[in-house]
């Protein structure tokens, strides 16, 4: 190996390291820092190997023009916001970050080993914030009749982070082949589902069984099956209070009514639909800070509605509010593309633990993405989690159909023999 390699196959390690670090201090408070010193030495590293390289390093996904996209109009929109410092603050805190992450993982979580390494730090992540939360709920907060919201701050953000990981932590659990690795999946998933439970977020609840259903009819029987035992099981063992709340689910006729099921959210989606028709092409600004001056500050607020809402409470109402039709179009053909990758990923993978990652990642995507109904989860760590996520299944579909022109250099086994095939068949 060249020192020139050498160098290279270092600051590889160097950004991976820092990636995973960043995933594993996410969901904490009190992270900032380092959070954000981990994304200036990956950022770092990979500009010195361009230099090193003399080329644009870059690996071709069917994403990066789509999420380009979204990343040009959410900038435009920022330039032309109704606060545009607002929106360039958000812009450069959140969009920029978080798509800097997605290319991160992608470029440079290019082996199996790697990526199985971030699939369980993430996973890992996740069950202390939730353990947190659990005795954190159980000391103070239910005493006090409030619900877990672990570090996040609120019951809905830890649903839409559960959105994301519970359903690979399941998947995980269910297919891996290894007892080792099953044990500790099997608490993961325990302690896991029990934190769901307790934030009492109606939307985490039924958006992970959606997801899991169209996981479980359209790749594998076996999700549904899981699925079928742990919602039989559930309605035996939940306290009443529990039971009461999923009741409110099926009171379909109270939807609409302020204050009843969906509380305040009529409302605000009315709010935002004024919006829309106002700033309709590129949206008023990129931020849900803008969302919130003009549903507060500048008197979209239906009169009757009681709550100050910073956020349309509706991902696509949501986009359409900040980045107009462009926005919500662009969000659309980078989400399409992104399941169309895993779909390619989950056709041509065996039996392996590969498949089972590009599951877990279709299923938690589709689950935030029901979310979403709801919700809004394009800001704040949703969006950094959600495009860690979409990172390692982009990767996991891709990695094993590398081509020199793809990356800067890879050193583990695994491509060391791809390179030995790729002689032999030239011989």
């Amino acid at each position: 190996m060249t020192e020139k390699e050498k160098m290279q196959n270092i600051l590889k390690n160097i950004i991976q390291i820092s990636i995973l670090i960043y995933v594993v201090v996410l969901p904490f408070n009190h992270r900032a820092t380092l959070s954000a010193l981990c994304l200036i030495i990956a950022a770092f590293c990979w500009i010195l190997s361009m230099i090193i390289e003399r080329k644009f390093i870059l690996k071709k996904t069917a994403l990066n023009v789509p999420l380009g996209l979204v990343f040009l109009i959410a900038l435009i929109s920022a330039i032309f916001s109704i606060d545009s410092a607002c929106s360039l603050n958000f812009f450069r805190s959140e969009i920029l970050k978080a798509v800097f992450i997605f290319f991160a993982i992608v470029n440079f979580f290019d082996s199996e080993r790697r990526i199985k390494q971030l699939v369980w730090l993430l996973m890992f992540s996740f069950v202390l914030m939730n353990i947190y939360g659990l005795a954190e709920y159980f000391a103070i907060l239910r005493p006090a009749g409030r619900k877990l919201d672990a570090t996040l701050g609120h019951h809905n953000k830890v649903g839409m982070f559960a959105d994301l990981v519970f359903p690979l932590i399941l998947i995980y659990a269910l297919k891996v082949k290894d007892w080792k690795s099953r044990i500790p999946l099997l608490f993961f998933g325990i302690i896991s589902l029990t934190a769901v439970i307790f934030t009492q977020s109606r939307g985490a609840w039924v958006s992970i069984i959606l997801g899991l259903l169209i996981c479980g009819i359209f790749y594998d029987r076996k999700i549904l099956n899981a699925l079928a035992v742990i919602l039989i099981i559930l309605p035996l063992i939940l306290p009443a209070n529990i039971m009461k709340r999923v009741t409110t689910i099926f009171d379909f006729d109270d939807y609409l009514k302020p204050g009843r099921v969906l509380v305040e959210r009529p409302f605000v989606w009315k709010g935002a639909v004024k919006i829309i028709k106002k700033y309709p092409i590129i949206g008023a600004g990129t931020g849900s800070d803008i969302f919130y001056k003009l549903y507060v500050e500048k008197g979209f607020k239906p009169k009757r509605a009681k709550q100050k809402l910073g956020h349309a409470h509706n991902q696509i109402l949501e986009t359409l509010v900040e980045n107009g039709i462009a926005g919500l179009i662009a969000q659309i053909i980078f989400f399409v593309s992104f399941f169309k990758t895993i779909n390619t990923g989950i056709k041509k993978s065996d039996d392996s633990i590969k498949k089972v990652i590009l599951l877990g990642c279709f299923t938690g995507v589709a689950a935030i993405l029901f979310h979403g109904i709801i919700g809004s989860f394009w800001r704040s760590r949703m969006i950094f989690l959600l495009m860690i996520l979409m990172g390692i299944g982009t990767s996991c579909a891709v990695y094993s159909d590398l081509k020199d022109s793809d990356v800067i250099e890879i050193v583990d086994s695994q491509w060391e023999k791809e390179k030995e095939k790729k002689l032999a068949a030239q011989i």
